[in-house]
């Protein structure tokens, strides 16, 4: 699958009716994307085990999708697991979502599931759709009606999927999007593009689509968390995963923030001075790295300590300790006390181990937006 075809769509006039009619061609593929290493896989391990048994929620005859039907939207989605990408602790649920272009009005930006307006033949026009989306013919696996709009499900495997060991470089003119579930029914939106009330809508009506499982119960659902550097050193984490953060503290723990709080240390240097590595400048004299930029990761957070108003010089001590870490996976960082006040922070994922983190995309910070110092309550970051 090319997550960087373009859909070369003929957009109606009028914008209101958020009409998308045809994808035509395949971009070339983007030298920045980074190929992953090819999984070892324990064969005793659960990492690959699961269902995804959505049949509770769809009709499996496609013979009874009703004539009056004028639109489909095409729900497309993959199960990452430990044999299709490296260090995948649990397989993790993703769905395909098409972004509009930026110059497209009210609609700029926003995320929806790819979608015709039907003409005629419903079954002939949704295969010739899936099948320039895909490259190859793909069998739905069923629908859900809604309206005049028919939802139609297709699974994508690894082997029809030849992006799904790679950490795609993306940028806001990418239109196809792979997206978790944390994504679609938490925050709603994708970096900074939000998603359309339609996508979670379907998911909140039918949740038995949101989960995967094994053993008939539910697998956990990787949260959305980031991290931010200067852009060079991202191929090298996005490759490997993030290693203990020494820079903070002298803990050996993982630190994941929001987008927000990642673009604070994917644009600027810890100490706002100027930086240099192998005798070359990567920052200017205020710190300001001469290129931005974050990746955006699915942590598995396992059982959660959440840190809520302690002081802020035993936060330090606790979490490079080890005593959390014999009864939880990871720390929440919500609150902290100053002086006997609280104060509110941007929360802040501290991860214990390794193997809870998954890269999933990577970015370039459009530099042109930043403020002179990174503010916590600006609102136009983003990517390029």
């Amino acid at each position: 699958m090319n997550t960087n075809s373009h859909y070369k769509h003929k957009i109606n006039n009028n914008h209101k009716k958020n009409t998308m009619t045809e994808i035509v061609t395949k971009q070339k593929e983007n030298n920045l994307h980074i190929k992953l290493d090819t999984p070892i896989v324990d064969p005793t391990s659960n990492c690959f085990n699961y269902s995804y048994d959505i049949t509770t929620a769809i009709n499996t005859d496609l013979t009874k999708i009703k004539h009056s039907i004028d639109k489909v939207s095409f729900c497309i989605y993959r199960i990452v697991h430990c044999k299709n990408q490296q260090n995948v602790k649990h397989p993790f649920l993703q769905y395909l979502l098409y972004k509009y272009p930026p110059t497209q009005g009210n609609i700029s930006n926003t995320m929806i599931f790819p979608f015709i307006k039907i003409k005629n033949n419903i079954k002939k026009e949704s295969k010739e759709f899936i099948k320039t989306i895909i490259g190859k013919d793909l069998k739905s696996e069923g629908f859900i009606e809604k309206n005049k709009t028919a939802f139609l499900f297709y699974s994508i495997n690894s082997v029809d999927d030849e992006y799904i060991d790679k950490v795609n470089f993306m940028t806001k003119q990418n239109e196809l999007w792979w997206c978790i579930m944390d994504e679609i029914c938490n925050h709603k939106k994708v970096l900074k593009f939000p998603i359309h009330k339609s996508v979670y809508n379907l998911f909140f009506n039918n949740p038995s689509l949101i989960y995967i499982k094994l053993n008939e119960k539910r697998i956990e659902i990787p949260i959305v968390a980031y991290y931010g550097n200067y852009f060079n050193f991202l191929p090298i984490v996005a490759a490997l995963g993030q290693r203990a953060n020494t820079s903070k503290t002298k803990s050996d723990s993982l630190f994941f923030s929001s987008f927000k709080k990642a673009i604070r240390y994917g644009c600027w240097t810890d100490d706002y001075k100027k930086k240099t590595v192998y005798n070359e400048d990567i920052s200017d004299i205020d710190g300001l790295y001469h290129k931005c930029g974050i990746i955006r990761f699915a942590l598995f957070i396992g059982k959660i300590d959440i840190i809520n108003s302690v002081e802020v010089n035993k936060i330090e001590n606790y979490i490079t300790s080890s005593v959390w870490k014999t009864k939880f996976n990871s720390i929440f960082l919500t609150k902290i006390k100053f002086y006997e006040k609280e104060l509110d922070v941007i929360p802040e994922y501290i991860l214990k181990d390794f193997s809870q983190q998954t890269p999933l995309s990577y970015h370039e910070i459009d530099k042109t937006l930043l403020p002179p110092v990174w503010e916590p309550n600006f609102s136009d970051y983003n990517i390029v």
